[in-house]
């Protein structure tokens, strides 16, 4: 552009004394460019005495002097054209016209402020990732180390991990810009990581109102700590576990702590998402409530996999967040392998192997679902071609494979053992990184793949909705009492958190239906799901729809056979959407002795 400038305004003042190779030129000074803004006359004399200068060294390596005016000109002009840049520029008069002044000027003092802020705002959220998706992993790291060490009574170590740690977390805290009381609150969560008076659900809320403020300063990150509790001998193996049960509870008790059985072990991992975007739910009873649903990507690299579609915490977290990520990959490693003979075997788990009529039937239903989605055969042509190109790596569709084995539809809770927040590892393991290979045909089939994956979306987002929902003032309904009178009160509870869930995502379901009733099923027969909240949910829901389709009336059943939910399954399967959605209707008023949940999209 500069050079532009220089070459139209020396060809109209070749002939004036302007311009002269012996002697300082009114070229090299800033006020002979008049017509332009402070700035750019600077820089356009910088300009011309650089070109000058490489001229003269030019001129006298060639012996040349003096100088001919002529001469330099013609070298000048010969030079800058081949320097000047976009033709329009060789042309500048009309940037020096006193419309420039009115239009181009204040045009280029905009785009420069819209740049910096641009700039700014990069340089913000690339720190704020080096923070949460970088470091923290990290943190949570020394916080383990720290823990094994004491479990060791290595005092040095421990005093190192934990001084590491208070860096780490000073670090972490000073690269979130500070924005409301984001800083005050991260301190406190990042400290009750470390702080074994606070309990899980004292963690989970920390976090919680983390969230919230993140969300409200329009931060586009959420944070979800997956936490392990276990015998403290675990952390140390090889240690007496009778001396460290002994030495953990004489701990505890000179610091004050109420302890009601031997001390547990806190371990664990804030994992780190990427806020895509927020969508929200109006949840209408009394008043309308809103129910935040956020779509986030997975921001750490941790080689662990959540183990759901979807995560609500309901009081100890702030809405719900629709994983991306693993959405992704079950609409295309679970339910697009069914469009080829070969790739039927990878959209079951690994202990349904063998049972062919209902591989048969759970094939039939995705092939189904995606040709209501796709009608053009170019679509599906394009889809084939992308599963056969996902069947050559086997390894990464075995991991796959694993990860639906394992999956759940909801996180553990606050319980006194186990993972709270529920990551799969075993996959990710399996799943090893590694090169990734070149995908054609994935490319050429990326809209129809990502249209796959968006159309699972509302369906997920109404079943995580509907665990926001605070149910206290529910009556308990009748049947429960006798139905589920082996289980544990927070059984109950879950038990009847995933019938109603995955009822209302029925009832609102306008596509992909037959892939809900094929999770239902794989929940219902899976013995690893056994005594857990999916296994009776399912089972009562093809329980109650089989007596509704008989028309029976409603007996609250989870004990069908094999046989009898595969049947139900495959007559379900068979029905149209709003056949299904008003037996679904049906069965949730009948079962919660109330009307369905009324869930709203927010215009």
């Amino acid at each position: 552009m500069l050079d532009s400038i220089l070459l139209k305004l020396i060809q109209q003042e070749s002939n004036a004394p302007n311009l002269d190779p012996m002697q300082a030129d009114s070229f090299e000074r800033p006020s002979f460019y008049l017509h332009w803004i402070t700035p750019v006359r600077h820089l356009l004399a910088m300009r011309y005495l650089k070109h000058k200068k490489s001229l003269l060294t030019a001129f006298t390596e060639q012996a040349i002097y003096p100088i001919h005016k002529r001469d330099y000109i013609d070298a000048l002009e010969e030079k800058l054209q081949k320097k000047a840049w976009f033709g329009w520029m060789n042309n500048p008069g009309a940037f020096i016209s006193p419309l420039s002044v009115i239009v181009f000027y204040p045009l280029v003092i905009a785009a420069l402020i819209f740049s910096s802020w641009q700039i700014h705002h990069w340089y913000v959220d690339k720190k704020m990732h080096l923070a949460l998706a970088d470091r923290m992993p990290y943190y949570s790291e020394l916080l383990h180390r720290a823990q094994v060490a004491r479990q060791y009574a290595a005092d040095e170590p421990l005093k190192k991990y934990l001084a590491l740690a208070e860096e780490e977390k000073k670090n972490i805290i000073s690269l979130v810009p500070n924005e409301g009381a984001v800083h005050t609150l991260m301190e406190r969560a990042l400290s009750s990581m470390q702080d074994d008076t606070q309990t899980n659900a004292d963690i989970m809320v920390h976090f919680k109102n983390l969230n919230a403020e993140m969300d409200l300063e329009k931060l586009p990150y959420y944070m979800s700590p997956k936490l392990f509790m276990d015998d403290c001998s675990s952390f140390a193996p090889g240690v007496d576990k009778e001396q460290n049960e002994i030495m953990n509870l004489l701990e505890r008790l000179l610091r004050e702590q109420e302890v009601d059985d031997k001390p547990l072990c806190r371990t664990g991992i804030i994992t780190v998402y990427n806020v895509d975007e927020r969508r929200a739910l109006d949840y209408l009873d009394q008043e309308k409530e809103e129910l935040p649903l956020y779509h986030v990507t997975r921001a750490d690299k941790v080689p662990a996999a959540d183990g759901a579609l979807g995560l609500t915490f309901k009081s100890q977290g702030v809405g719900s967040i629709i994983l991306l990520d693993q959405i992704k990959r079950f609409a295309e490693q679970s339910i697009l392998p069914a469009l080829t003979f070969q790739g039927r075997s990878y959209i079951i788990p690994y202990w349904l192997q063998g049972y062919y009529d209902i591989e048969e039937s759970i094939t039939k239903n995705y092939k189904h679902d995606i040709g209501e989605l796709f009608k053009s055969p170019e679509s599906i042509k394009r889809l084939r071609a992308a599963a056969k190109e996902m069947l050559l790596d086997q390894q990464h569709l075995a991991s796959s494979r694993m990860q639906q084995t394992l999956q759940r539809s909801t996180p553990a809770t606050t319980g006194t053992t186990g993972i709270i927040g529920g990551l799969d590892a075993i996959s990710g393991m399996m799943d090893a990184v590694r090169e990734p290979s070149k995908q054609p045909a994935q490319d050429e089939a990326r809209e129809e793949l990502d249209e796959l994956m968006v159309s699972l979306l509302p369906s997920i987002e109404y079943h995580e909705a509907y665990h926001q929902i605070e149910k206290e003032s529910w009556p308990e309904p009748a049947w429960v009492a006798t139905n589920f009178k082996d289980l544990s009160e927070h059984g109950i509870e879950s038990s009847l958190e995933e019938l109603g869930a995955y009822l209302t995502q029925l009832v609102y379901t306008d596509t992909g239906h037959k892939v809900w009733l094929t999770k239902l099923l794989l929940f219902s027969l899976n013995s690893m799901t056994k005594d857990q909240p999916e296994y009776y949910a399912s089972s009562m829901i093809f329980s109650a729809l089989r007596d509704l389709y008989l028309l029976h009336d409603i007996k609250p059943n989870h004990e069908l056979s094999v046989d009898e939910k595969v049947a139900i399954f495959k007559t379900l399967s068979e029905m149209g959407i709003t056949e299904l959605q008003n037996k679904a209707s049906v069965a949730f008023e009948v079962l919660f002795e109330r009307p369905v949940v009324i869930l709203q999209q927010i215009d």
